[in-house]
């Protein structure tokens, strides 16, 4: 009994060290809690410690929150911290340091294994930490970056760098995902491929997402709607006992799968005399919305003058205590859109040459504009 006090008052301390930073750490590195005010599990109950290690651009700085994947790690067992390092102190060697030193500290409370998780510049210390340190149990880095995009000299010292880096690491599982758009990509080839064959030297386990089409550009691996296509995968791959070698994105909640439906819900025949132009709305179209919200609009009936449907919603996979449910809803054709006009707001659907439909959201006080493209499910 005292022993566990020791681990749960080690585990307070630990977090409370960056609550008021300049007088925890003069140095310049920190750690708090990645949800602070939320509670930890600890480490007789969590599964281990994931160490965020957050960028430097575009709000990703110390005090902003873990990228929305993180929220999945986090239901899954792990708790979640966040590595800060101020700019003045924050080189690759002095970060990387500074990682290694945080991670044994959990290691020292009792955390069975350590997991860092980075963006952009903070996906570097966290590859690095792990090519010195054989007991980093795993890394997610997103965008990694070294010595910024400035020009093809700094891009291809960086990318030469990292695949070194790579090479060096001895067990740790290890998750990249690069994005097209993303400068850091401007070497031949991009850097997908020279990491598979780096961290192949020893035989790690590893999982590169090179360039994945439906996210572009260096920030790429932060939104909501990256938590909903890659998190569960990026859950199964630091925590499974034989972490995946391809990301499944055809089932779970890369395709909505926690959304709702009526039990009884029925898709029925178009009458003939329904313009084929307007019969063609009829049956399921699923999309989402940038934030990683999910929708279901499924045509159930389709007669002259009305159409009903039921729609269906799921937050976001980083979303707390937010509804998921369904309703029915009756709407009607307008300038050859499909129109459902709520109290909340209003629906609008419009064809697309590809088969697809153009989705929007109004809200009614004029504040909220949502846009999605929707495609036809079974």
């Amino acid at each position: 009994m005292a022993h566990r006090r020791a681990i749960v008052v080690g585990i307070v301390l630990f977090a409370a060290a960056g609550a008021n930073s300049a007088l925890a750490q003069p140095s310049g590195f920190w750690v708090d809690q990645g949800y602070p005010g939320e509670k930890l599990l600890g480490p007789d109950r969590a599964k281990g410690a994931v160490l965020y290690l957050h960028g430097t651009g575009r709000g990703d700085s110390f005090g902003s929150p873990p990228p929305p994947y993180a929220r999945l790690l986090q239901r899954d067992g792990w708790d979640i911290m966040r590595h800060n390092r101020r700019s003045t102190v924050d080189t690759h060697y002095d970060s990387a340091q500074s990682v290694l030193a945080e991670s044994r500290k959990l290691r020292a409370l009792g955390y069975a294994r350590v997991a860092l998780a980075g963006q952009s510049r903070g996906a570097w210390p966290a590859v690095m930490a792990a090519s010195q340190a054989p007991d980093i149990y795993a890394v997610v880095a997103t965008a990694p970056g070294g010595y910024g995009d400035g020009d093809i000299g700094e891009i291809g010292r960086s990318a030469q760098q990292l695949y070194d880096m790579l090479g060096d690491i001895a067990s740790t599982r290890v998750m990249l995902f690069f994005f097209a758009g993303d400068r850091r990509e401007n070497v031949p080839g991009g850097r997908g491929e020279p990491s598979r064959q780096a961290l192949s030297r020893r035989g790690v386990p590893q999982l590169v997402i090179d360039r994945p089409p439906e996210f572009r550009g260096h920030f790429g691996g932060t939104s909501g709607l990256f938590a909903r296509r890659y998190g569960e995968c990026i859950v199964a791959f630091v925590d499974a006992a034989t972490p995946p070698a391809v990301c499944d994105l055809s089932q779970g909640l890369a395709i909505g799968a926690d959304l709702p439906l009526p039990a009884d819900l029925r898709i029925l025949p178009v009458p003939t005399a329904v313009p084929r132009e307007r019969a063609a709305f009829a049956g399921k179209w699923y999309g989402e919305y940038a934030s990683g919200e999910a929708r279901l609009l499924a045509v159930t009936e389709i007669d002259a003058d009305e159409v009903r449907a039921v729609y269906a919603y799921a937050p976001a996979p980083q979303q707390v205590q937010t509804a998921r449910g369904w309703r029915k809803i009756a709407g009607k054709f307008v300038d050859g859109a499909l129109v459902f006009t709520e109290s909340r707001g209003t629906l609008t659907y419009l064809m697309r040459a590809d088969g697809r439909l153009d989705g929007t959201f109004r809200a009614a006080n004029g504040k909220e504009v949502l846009k999605t493209i929707v495609r036809r499910v079974e």
